[in-house]
């Protein structure tokens, strides 16, 4: 080879490996942004969307919301209410307004939140969570939280729908309410049923 080629080839050869470099760190921080884990479900979607329900308990909820394809993530928490900390000892009390609630995180493109609908009437029975005018809301009531006017709309059409199917005395008592700050429950309430057993959701004294 020339002498003088050889300048030429090594700037070459640290221009190539640098770019190659590059690209490499370029993969594994997207294979970091990817890859991440949910639920066993590798591949986490492009586009995830939020939803939030209260049912009375949040254990059953939350333990039926995992069971849908398309769900990547669940918390059990409190929201609906006012104050900054909320603990399951606070709001048994009542005193914040909160309920129990659980945050779904689904995929829009495996699941419709119409279906996510079907699940949390399914789920609880509305109907008993009467609330009583004047009185303050219980911790433990049917609500859903809607995270956008869509959400908004598919709920009011689904509660109607349930109304005027014939089988009801009376309109549920389900609010329908803009979602506000979440605070996610203890660490024992997360997954409840699933570390204990279904025969634990009688200790639930808010269901």
């Amino acid at each position: 080879m020339p002498r003088w080629l050889i300048p030429t080839v090594v700037v070459l050869t640290v221009l190539a490996a640098g770019l190659a470099f590059r690209r490499m760190q370029s993969g594994s921080s997207l294979r970091e942004t990817t890859d991440t884990t949910l639920y066993g479900k590798k591949h986490a979607p492009a586009r995830t969307e939020t939803a939030s329900f209260a049912a009375g308990c949040f254990w059953k909820l939350e333990h039926a919301m995992r069971q849908v394809d398309g769900v990547v993530a669940t918390e059990s928490g409190y929201t609906g209410g006012q104050g900054g900390q909320v603990t399951h000892a606070t709001l048994s009390t009542g005193a914040t307004g909160h309920a129990e609630a659980v945050r779904v995180t689904f995929d829009p493109r495996r699941v419709s939140y119409e279906r996510l609908l079907e699940v949390f009437w399914s789920s609880h029975d509305p109907a008993r969570f009467t609330v009583e005018p004047g009185e303050p809301p219980p911790p433990g009531r049917s609500v859903v939280f809607y995270h956008t006017e869509d959400q908004r709309l598919a709920a009011v059409a689904s509660k109607r729908q349930l109304e005027e199917g014939g089988k009801l005395q009376q309109p549920l008592p389900t609010g329908i309410q803009p979602a506000t700050t979440f605070h996610r429950a203890e660490a024992e309430h997360q997954q409840y049923l699933e570390k204990h057993g279904r025969g634990k959701n009688a200790a639930c004294v808010l269901n």
